[in-house]
């Protein structure tokens, strides 16, 4: 299955331009691109399959172990739809909405993943249980009642193969992959050292990281827009922008942790793409390794003539009361790596 395509993660830092890329490989025969507003979560969230690799490169009995079960429990509420009562006390992200058969990729990873596994006591997982679950261990292991866990261990020639298949079943339900020779992901990387994980999409996967002028950003995070920001303070709180000095550390914190070493990695700024269009273009180009003629429908879904509208928001007469922090921002924050 990996063979016949492969996985091209788009990745920004929030407001950064990542949806103008997603438009422009829209333009593109062969590639298929999902909404930019659907995120692929089931790597980079906690409790995920980046952290479950994590544990299988420092290998362990007890770590392999629990990360195992913790990434079965992460991605069984990622799918969850919580129904009436539970959705007020539980939390599930509607995967199984988006990608039906999450749960039947998830048991064959495991199956496939999984070496060796066998009843035992185990006390590590004792740490796992609710209170009602510790009072009746502790309540029969006073009869002499050992309570038996699942244990399960898998290791890394067993775990890679597994995981870049959950992966690829997952993305290609419904799509004659016949047609396509790259399949783009949203987030499912982070924009910091995203070549360190790309073997988790693939042995060929690569990824795109976009970046913009932090007075943009700003001023994006601190605007309403349809489509981009429409929860306002929801989403101004994430960006840190309800104060301009924890948006400049945060920018600055996030840039200083770019790792640029991997070659499967390219990193284009949202000004770049407008303002040196086809150059851009071009670079994208060599970059997946496609044709000009490839492009088949330009400016269809990204026209750089439309997209100038969102450079410079800063300059906004309606922004002018942000003049103070955009200039704060122009004089702190360390110079884009992208």
């Amino acid at each position: 299955m990996s063979g016949q395509f492969k996985v091209l993660d788009l990745s920004g830092y929030m407001f950064s331009g990542k949806a103008a890329v997603s438009d422009l490989l829209r333009e593109f025969k062969g590639i298929h691109v999902p909404n930019y507003r659907v995120e692929f979560d089931l790597l980079r969230i906690s409790g995920g399959l980046i952290d479950l690799r994590h544990a299988l490169d420092d290998w362990s009995p007890i770590r392999t172990h629990s990360a195992l079960n913790r990434f079965e429990k992460t991605i069984k509420k990622l799918a969850a739809t919580p129904g009436f009562p539970q959705k007020f006390y539980s939390t599930g992200y509607g995967y199984a909405r988006l990608y039906p058969d999450i749960i039947e990729c998830l048991e064959k990873f495991l199956t496939e993943s999984v070496t060796l596994e066998w009843e035992t006591p185990w006390p590590y997982d004792d740490l796992e249980d609710s209170g009602l679950a510790t009072f009746v261990r502790k309540l029969l292991g006073r009869v002499g009642h050992n309570k038996m866990r699942h244990y399960r261990l898998t290791f890394p020639d067993a775990f890679y193969p597994a995981a870049q298949g959950f992966v690829h079943r997952i993305l290609t339900r419904d799509l004659n992959v016949a047609e396509y020779g790259i399949l783009v992901t949203h987030n499912a990387l982070e924009p910091f050292d995203p070549g360190k994980n790309l073997v988790l999409l693939g042995e060929k996967a690569q990824c795109i990281v976009v970046d913009r002028d932090p007075r943009d950003i700003y001023a994006t995070a601190i605007t309403t827009q349809q489509g981009f920001n429409d929860n306002l303070e929801f989403y101004r709180r994430i960006a840190g922008a309800h104060d301009v000095d924890t948006f400049i550390k945060r920018y600055n914190l996030y840039r200083s942790m770019i790792n640029d070493l991997s070659d499967r990695v390219l990193r284009v700024n949202f000004e770049d793409l407008v303002t040196n269009y086809q150059a851009t273009v071009d670079n994208v180009c060599s970059f997946l390794e496609l044709g000009r003629t490839d492009h088949q429908e330009p400016y269809k879904y990204f026209d750089p003539e439309r997209s100038r509208h969102n450079m410079e928001l800063w300059k906004l007469k309606e922004l002018e009361i942000f003049k103070g922090d955009f200039q704060r921002i122009f004089e702190h924050c360390i110079p884009k790596k992208a």
